[in-house]
């Protein structure tokens, strides 16, 4: 991931406005960054053929997409192309790289890259799920906007391959670095939990889901997400899918040294340990936990940080995000009026 946290110096100025940020806040028609956009835009982010600073969680995989090699470290990355989710989904489907994108000799070696990657992605996702993982496809909104920027229709927003791709490899990252972290830093590492949803609610949704024809097993996630991917009818599993997620708590951020490691888990993924640190530009958890894995590399005994200051920043970070998750999707909707 593009590093940011050697720039964003801890209790720095910058630091404390990106700290009160929380996020970066993606709005119908424009952006409001966490950090000043000269870095979010530019220094930190990849452009072809430019040298940019990262920390990377570098993989070894065999054939099957398990993982024998685990490697963490600064790097120096200077990619070849700037690629969108369109053109690797164009590859996916069997056709070319739009040609204006890359040079004819570059082109075919990234089109085996990015099947390979996506062979190695869809293998570890059949796994994930076949182990008792959660998704729920809740209907995201997309809006076209006229030239003025002003949203004129709304549609649902749709996923593809490359999308699932792209995510199953920042869930390595997130699981792989949260372990790390957490073994480096048993009472200060900042992880991401997901608490298992309240009895009393799981079966308030079960029975409005048999009023409705369908039995659903909520027994665990796994048997949840097997439950709702027997419904046929799309509108349907929608309808059912979106009374799941309001049964649900929302993920939080948290400190290990305050909460019993019995509540580290992660219900949804269904995993012990999870964070977020694929997004330390746009997200300030994820810049805590580059400094973490820092710590934790340089093998150093002096925290920069003490318990009750991290567990403050992981209820910050999840307040803020939780607020600008509210005040967007009320923008969103007056803006769709």
């Amino acid at each position: 991931m593009l590093s940011c946290f050697s720039v964003v110096k801890l209790g720095s100025a910058l630091d404390r406005d990106a700290r009160k940020r929380g996020t970066s806040v993606y709005l119908v028609q424009r952006a409001v960054p966490m950090l000043p956009p000269t870095l979010c835009e530019e220094l930190c982010s990849l452009v072809p053929n430019v040298e940019r600073l990262a920390f990377s969680a570098v993989f070894t995989l065999t054939e099957e997409g398990h993982v024998v090699d685990t490697w963490y470290g600064r790097t120096v990355i200077n990619s070849c192309a700037q690629l969108a989710y369109s053109d690797a989904q164009e590859v996916i489907e069997g056709r070319s790289l739009p040609k204006n994108k890359l040079s004819d000799d570059l082109a075919p070696l990234v089109a085996d890259d990015i099947t390979s990657l996506h062979k190695l992605a869809a293998q570890m996702r059949q796994r994930r799920f076949d182990g008792g993982a959660l998704r729920i496809d809740n209907v995201k909104l997309a809006f076209v906007l006229d030239g003025n920027g002003l949203p004129t229709d709304a549609k649902s927003y749709k996923t593809y391959e490359a999308h699932q791709l792209i995510e199953e490899f920042m869930l390595l990252a997130n699981m792989s670095v949260a372990s790390k972290i957490a073994a480096g830093l048993p009472d200060l590492a900042l992880l991401r939990r997901h608490e298992k949803p309240m009895v009393r609610r799981l079966d308030g949704f079960k029975e409005r889901a048999k009023k409705l024809g369908y039995d659903i097993d909520v027994s665990s996630s796994g048997q949840l997400f097997a439950s709702l991917r027997t419904i046929k009818d799309p509108k349907h599993r929608q309808a059912l899918e979106a009374l799941a997620s309001r049964a649900m708590f929302r993920a939080k951020f948290f400190c290990t040294g305050m909460v019993d490691i019995a509540k580290y888990g992660h219900y949804a993924l269904n995993v012990p340990l999870y964070t977020h640190f694929t997004s330390p530009i746009r997200r300030y958890a994820d810049l805590m936990v580059h400094r973490q894995l820092d710590l934790v590399l340089q093998d150093s005994d002096k925290p920069f940080i003490d318990r009750e200051s991290m567990a403050k920043i992981a209820q910050v970070s999840h307040a803020n995000s939780c607020s600008i998750l509210g005040h967007t999707a009320h923008l969103l909707f007056h803006a769709a009026m």
